[in-house]
């Protein structure tokens, strides 16, 4: 990235920070940029300007009507998916009331979050054990743990970063070996007849994913990272169109391209080309269910993934 783009892009972030997290941590953010410019300037990252925002908790609001508050150590990963709104960038996919989401690489569990406090039921899905105390923080923080159900297990094993067992050893929360579950199997121990909404995040997992037979057609929706180490983005474009899909891929600057080219990774957003955009319900209180249904309240799955159900 060149000095002209970091600037440009830098500028966007704190719009951006402004629009979802208010003026007061934008101009917050935009000192502890200017007092941490060397380490800016020498790392080519905003790392150092996150670090600096560690000290106090921050509220959120990443979609109309819906409020997140994260300790300040999660400020740079809220800044990426909230602020930047990568999983966001296109009307029709926000979850919303009685949405079944399964945010497969949930990682710190932002996204399921989001679809919680939304009023959706999900299924977040992360092959680091580590990850799980770290989510049942955020959610406890939230208010929303009654309405996410947290399995352990790895999906699309054959590509991508955990495909390999030094890549598993070396990822920041890897606590131990998982089970591999399919997506079939997954959509049935959750009690979802259907996914309203797929988000995908699983470091090149994808690949493999969408190697398996018998699912696609049970997911409404789908918002995904592709990383182009592992394969070429337009072989999942085809197969998605091929499927019945509507598709879209976007640049990381969250632009509709044809190709990511070198981009190390871009996003697709695909659409079952039978649905309309779905009408949403006003985002209040009354309008999210007041508890889960039984499948996601404890109910044991159906299948050999390390599951923890947040209390």
């Amino acid at each position: 990235m060149d000095w002209k783009t970091a600037v440009v892009r830098l500028g966007g972030d704190l719009r951006q920070i402004a629009a979802v997290a208010g003026p007061a941590t934008a101009g917050r953010y935009t000192a502890a940029t200017v007092a941490r410019l060397p380490a800016v300037v020498r790392q080519r990252n905003l790392n150092a300007v996150d670090g600096a925002m560690a000290n106090r908790p921050w509220k959120f609001r990443p979609m109309p009507g819906v409020e997140v508050m994260l300790p300040g150590r999660m400020f740079g990963g809220a800044r990426e998916m909230y602020c930047r709104g990568v999983y966001f960038a296109r009307p029709g996919y926000a979850p919303a009331p009685g949405d079944t989401v399964v945010d497969l690489g949930a990682n710190h569990g932002l996204f399921s979050l989001v679809a919680a406090a939304a009023g959706a039921q999900v299924l977040a899905v992360e092959a680091q054990r580590g990850f799980g105390a770290i989510i049942q923080e955020h959610a406890s923080l939230n208010g929303c743990a009654e309405r996410i159900r947290v399995v352990h297990t790895l999906v699309g094993a054959d590509t991508g970063v955990l495909a390999s067992a030094e890549g598993r050893r070396t990822a920041s929360h890897w606590a131990g070996d998982v089970p591999t579950t399919g997506m079939v199997e997954l959509l049935d121990s959750a009690g979802f007849q259907r996914a309203s909404l797929l988000k995908i995040d699983i470091e090149g997992s994808e690949f493999a994913l969408f190697q398996e037979r018998g699912w696609l057609d049970r997911v409404d929706r789908i918002v995904m990272e592709v990383h182009t180490e592992f394969g070429d983005p337009l072989t999942l474009l085809t197969f998605l169109s091929a499927a019945g899909f509507d598709t879209v891929l976007l640049n990381d600057t969250l632009r509709p391209t044809t190709s990511l080219g070198r981009d190390p990774s871009g996003y697709i957003y695909a659409r079952q080309a039978s649905q309309r955009l779905p009408r949403r319900r006003p985002l209040t209180e009354a309008s999210a269910p007041a508890t889960p249904p039984a499948s996601m309240a404890g109910v044991p799955p159906q299948t050999a993934a390390d599951e923890r159900t947040i209390q």
